[in-house]
């Protein structure tokens, strides 16, 4: 999957604030922890939809010739997370080696469970040729915490040598832009 089909998910996603959203949960009331996460999802694209514009226009990127390969994705991910760094040393006075994103990521069996249910939903409904189980998804809310706190760099090093190794590799930077640092900016600043 290319990761353009990213925001194709989170659409579908919303579709689920419109659908009967309490069968995520399995009860008729709808818990305060799957409003919040429909409200999360909800702001994500409201955010995306409103920065995503400027992402576009600093980055270069031309939506009548959109780009083919992975190339784009590096320059978009480094200033998405410029713009994460700047946002988190403005409203919390924090660097990105300060704030463990990982450790903000708590959730019960049953907000697992839900959260897999969603993520079923949206990659049927995005992709109906590819078939997911909520079982093949079970491990998602485990690998995203995983993955966010392996691109904690307090150091500056995992980006130094994971962009080398992409430079080796790949000849451009693909992951490594993900990895907020202190120290190597994209934008130059504070």
């Amino acid at each position: 999957m290319e990761i353009w089909h990213i925001a194709r998910i989170l659409a579908s996603s919303l579709a689920i604030w419109r659908c009967k959203a309490a069968n995520f949960c399995g009860e008729k009331t709808f818990p305060l922890y799957c409003r919040r996460l429909h409200l999360w999802i909800y702001g994500h694209y409201t955010l995306d939809c409103t920065i995503h514009p400027y992402v576009y226009a600093f980055t270069g990127y031309n939506a009548q010739t959109p780009p083919s390969n992975t190339e784009y994705f590096g320059q978009h991910a480094y200033f998405e997370t410029e713009l994460d760094s700047e946002l988190l040393y403005e409203k919390k006075h924090l660097y990105p080696s300060q704030f463990h994103q990982n450790a903000t990521i708590r959730l019960t069996t049953l907000q697992r469970k839900v959260i897999v249910r969603m993520l079923c939903y949206a990659y049927r409904n995005t992709y109906p040729e590819i078939s997911v189980s909520e079982f093949s998804l079970s491990g998602a809310p485990f690998w995203m915490k995983l993955g966010t706190h392996l691109l904690n760099d307090p150091s500056g090093q995992k980006k130094v040598l994971s962009r080398l190794i992409e430079k080796i590799f790949l000849g451009r930077a693909f992951l490594s832009p993900m990895v907020a640092s202190d120290y190597y900016r994209f934008i130059q600043g504070r």
